[in-house]
């Protein structure tokens, strides 16, 4: 090495650009790890940065890392220095196309409180052709408006619609086979959504996948009661329990989903995750609370920011009621909320406050009994 030269002074040029390129590598992963450390700890009380990969805790840095390798230095200086490492793991999964175009989407969004949602000439939800699968129209819509938080149906879901047709999956999906309901967004963020055969007839598998398509009317896109800082807040939230969260939910067709665009299939497979637990938050809450309770508290979360007293253990049951009396009777009693009401209460007489499993049993035994002493009345 020449006298008074630094060991870099000394490479030839074409080392001298590798060393840097190098270093400036090792620069953007060290940066882009500890956003994504810090993204992470948010959900842990677990130390940022060394201490999560000691414990192996670091979440996989996504396919789309190599794409940051060209950022500019002072794209580098506000990374170290910026105050939203959650819009940096945004970007690092779903890329700054998608999240440019959400933004903008949101800054657009009207946002209405519940009084506005309420008092909405538009707001009841239309319901065309459910008997052309074999779907009793005046089940499906008591069901759907009475066993739900309040404009989570109506206000959100503007028509219902059943076809009598078969719809295979949309290409994005990668997946073949038929889609059982699509639920569509409006510009103005009212949804549609539309069953098909796939659905089939069964009064149980309708409730579930109806769940699942009012999780997509009220997700960080479309729910109209969410201002922007809410439906950021909202969708880091699911991608973070998605991508980083432990004993979640394996959805068997959410890992399905595969796009040519990482970024698309990141963002669909996030889509159909919130989807599908609010799906078993309002099909199965007792089982889904206890087996996996963080993607319960994730939903109860966003439901009861605007609904505190929603109970889905109460809901569940209502629904059971609904579907028992009307395969029992053929059509549904005028004065079924008070019938609901006084079989509720003698079902919580013989079992422990906040036992919701216990709760949801003893209801089932109370509506047999009540079945069979109206028979042996008869």
């Amino acid at each position: 090495m020449a006298e008074g030269l630094s060991f870099e002074q000394s490479l030839s040029d074409e080392r001298r650009v590798n060393c840097d390129a190098e270093r400036r590598k090792r620069k953007i992963r060290r940066v882009i790890e500890n956003i994504l450390a810090y993204a992470l700890a948010t959900q842990s009380v677990m130390a940022v940065g060394a201490g999560l990969k000691e414990k192996n805790k670091l979440p996989p840095l996504p396919a789309v890392l190599e794409k940051f390798l060209d950022i500019s230095e002072k794209e580098i200086e506000f990374i170290e220095k910026t105050s939203d490492p959650d819009g940096f793991f945004l970007r690092c999964y779903l890329g700054k196309e998608k999240i440019a175009e959400l933004e903008q989407n949101w800054r657009t969004a009207r946002t209405e409180d519940n009084e506005t949602m309420a008092n909405r000439q538009s707001g009841e939800t239309a319901f065309s052709n459910p008997d052309q699968i074999n779907i009793d129209p005046e089940w499906f819509k008591t069901f759907s408006v009475s066993t739900f938080p309040d404009n989570w149906v109506n206000g959100e879901v503007d028509s219902v619609i059943f076809r009598d047709e078969a719809k295979e999956m949309p290409d994005r999906y990668g997946i073949d086979g038929e889609a059982a309901a699509i639920a569509t967004t409006k510009r103005s963020g009212t949804t549609k959504v539309n069953f098909y055969r796939g659905a089939g007839t069964d009064f149980g598998d309708v409730e579930e996948i109806f769940a699942h398509e009012t999780g997509h009317a009220n997700d960080w896109e479309n729910d109209e009661q969410l201002s922007f800082r809410e439906r950021k807040r909202f969708l880091v939230e699911v991608a973070k329990r998605f991508f980083t969260g432990e004993n979640t939910v394996p959805f068997s067709y959410v890992e399905a989903i595969k796009n040519d665009d990482q970024n698309e299939e990141n963002y669909l497979k996030i889509k159909e995750y919130w989807a599908e637990i609010c799906e078993e938050y309002f099909s199965n809450p007792d089982y889904f609370a206890a087996r996996y309770p963080d993607d319960y508290r994730l939903v109860h979360r966003w439901i009861t920011k605007d609904y505190q007293d929603f109970d889905p253990v109460i809901a569940k049951m209502k629904r059971n009621f609904l579907r028992w009396y009307f395969t029992d009777n053929g059509q549904i009693s005028a004065n079924w909320e008070g019938e609901f009401t006084e079989l509720l209460n003698r079902s919580r007489e013989g079992v422990e406050a906040g036992s919701h499993h216990s709760l949801i049993y003893e209801f089932e035994l109370q509506y047999k009994n009540s079945v069979s002493g109206t028979n042996q009345k008869e």
